[in-house]
């Protein structure tokens, strides 16, 4: 039990310095992206193409039954999730979240 528990810790320790090292020497992607929406001011009214233009394509999108859709850009320790209508323009933030 004795080495399982060291092992552990080293390997507990060696996690916690990657990151720490990593965000110092590598930035945080997460943080860019939100620096890039921070840039954009409000987003409500403009179209999916003209926020990729600026941040960067969507991790993910979804398509709602009024033909709505959201789409989610996430990097790092930042994630936005934004409301489109049927014609394309933003509604609203839905979610947003920066660790």
């Amino acid at each position: 039990m004795g080495q399982f528990a060291f092992i552990f810790g080293v390997v507990a320790i060696a996690i916690l310095l990657f990151r720490i090292v990593g965000s110092v020497f590598l930035g945080d992607p997460g943080k860019e992206l939100n620096q890039k929406f921070v840039k954009m001011g409000s987003l409500t009214g403009k179209s999916k193409e003209e926020i990729v233009s600026k941040v960067g394509g969507v991790s993910s999108q979804t398509t709602n039954s009024d033909n709505s859709f959201v789409c989610t850009w996430s990097a790092g320790t930042y994630s936005i999730s934004v409301l489109f209508s049927a014609d394309n323009k933003c509604e609203k933030i839905i979610h947003e979240k920066l660790k």
